[in-house]
């Protein structure tokens, strides 16, 4: 049996690359997509982002030294030694961001704040923005492997799958979850059923008088295509990932790999293991070990696998990778951390400067104030908010953030 790396390398990814042009060395922005790992929870990034070994009043973690790699400078330890490897191999296209402002104490709000831009998730997040901007028809644009969501007015366009979500729909199995007992049609049957309603549903596009109608024609006609491509998945992907990351990620490559998504979310460890109240340098050092392991296989992955625009995934795919929240400066008397709203964000990929690090913290640990213009910090800049670096990352997606943000890009960054 084919396992889902050799099939994308055999099947149709394969097909599509061998009847194609030659494809581009890098994705263009509407082209790129993107993997959001989020760390739920309130990572502490004096354990690696944040190099504050000059500031007294911010705790740094015994026996951390200042590491560099390229240009890029980070927090090393002896126990993390999966940092400095992941540093390593992909630093020259890896941005950190340093003093990203979530002004909270609660985890909902800085998570809001960072992924939406305000509080209350009242608004869109940055990937379904990205996946409904979309120029190609995805089936999932926005798929939440596992992790938060805010959808705002776009749920259209984001879909959450996981253990028993959406694999029982596209079998039918769902059916024998029902008190009465379900008979579902004939595949003949279901076959002439399916064709006369994409018939219908052509007709009434074609026909439809007026704006609201059309579009709504419009959105049905999407909704059966998106249909269609899920259904040709059954068999191919592997819905029920068994809640280990490792796999989450297989998921999330078949998905990019198939031209099925955009957008992928997914979410690092459980809230509880980041929050660390208590014993915060053994718990952040083990959890950002792990962390960046991961990274190291995710980014493997999108390496091994064809692209839809360019050779692979990994050079037409952003991975971002951030947290809620911070930790406070200074260990609290049980030798742990509390809830912080400055924090950091990493990203890799193209689009962007690799091999840097833009912004920081100030002598109390907020968030310092940079030129947007070249992303260097500057006494009369702006303060890295959640919505500046939303507009940011919309920009390397080729979608422009007016439309969602009164905030600017940081255009010193984008390539």
């Amino acid at each position: 049996m084919l396992s889902r790396r050799r099939f994308l390398g055999t099947g149709s990814a394969a097909l599509a690359a061998a009847t194609l042009s030659p494809r581009p060395a890098r994705a263009s922005g509407g082209d790129r997509k993107f993997i959001f790992v989020v760390a739920t929870g309130g990572w502490d990034p004096t354990r690696v982002f944040a190099t504050t070994f000059d500031r007294p009043l911010i705790s740094m973690e015994p026996a951390a030294q200042l590491g560099q790699v390229g240009n890029l400078a980070f927090v090393d330890h002896a126990e993390r030694p999966q940092v400095r490897a992941f540093f390593e191999r992909y630093h020259s296209s890896t941005l950190i961001v340093n003093g990203l402002s979530v002004p909270s104490l609660s985890h909902s709000e800085c998570l809001s704040l960072g992924m939406t831009g305000v509080s209350g998730a009242r608004a869109p997040d940055w990937p379904v923005i990205i996946a409904a901007r979309s120029t190609t028809s995805y089936g999932l644009p926005h798929v939440v492997i596992r992790g938060p969501q805010f959808p705002g007015t776009l749920g259209g366009f984001v879909t959450r799958v996981g253990r028993g979500h959406i694999e029982p729909v596209l079998t039918g199995a769902i059916l024998a979850e029902s008190d009465a007992a379900v008979i579902g049609p004939s595949a003949a049957a279901k076959a002439r059923m399916d064709q006369w309603i994409r018939t219908r549903a052509e007709l009434r596009t074609a026909g439809a008088r007026g704006l609201r109608k059309r579009e709504l024609c419009e959105r049905y006609d999407t909704a059966l295509e998106r249909s269609r491509t899920l259904e040709s998945l059954v068999g191919q992907v592997a819905w029920d990932t068994d809640g280990a990351f490792e796999r989450e990620v297989d998921l999330a490559i078949d998905l990019l790999g198939l031209g099925v998504s955009r957008c992928l979310t997914l979410q690092f460890l459980e809230l509880e293991h980041w929050d660390s109240h208590a014993d915060n340098d053994a718990t952040q050092s083990g959890n950002f070990g792990y962390l960046f392991e991961s990274l190291t296989y995710l980014m493997e992955q999108l390496e091994a696998t064809p692209g839809t625009s360019a050779p692979t995934l990994a050079d037409e795919t952003v991975v971002v990778v951030m947290s809620d929240m911070g930790r406070t400066p200074q260990l609290n008397g049980g030798q742990g951390k509390d809830h912080w709203g400055a924090s950091s964000a990493m990203l890799v990929g193209p689009g962007f400067t690799g091999d840097r690090v833009i912004g920081g913290f100030t002598e109390y640990y907020y968030g310092d104030t940079i030129d947007p213009a070249s992303g260097e910090l500057a006494t009369t800049g702006q303060v890295l908010t959640g919505a500046v670096y939303g507009a940011t990352l919309l920009k390397i997606a080729d979608v422009d953030p007016v439309e969602f943000l009164d905030a600017s890009a940081v255009d010193g960054v984008i390539v």
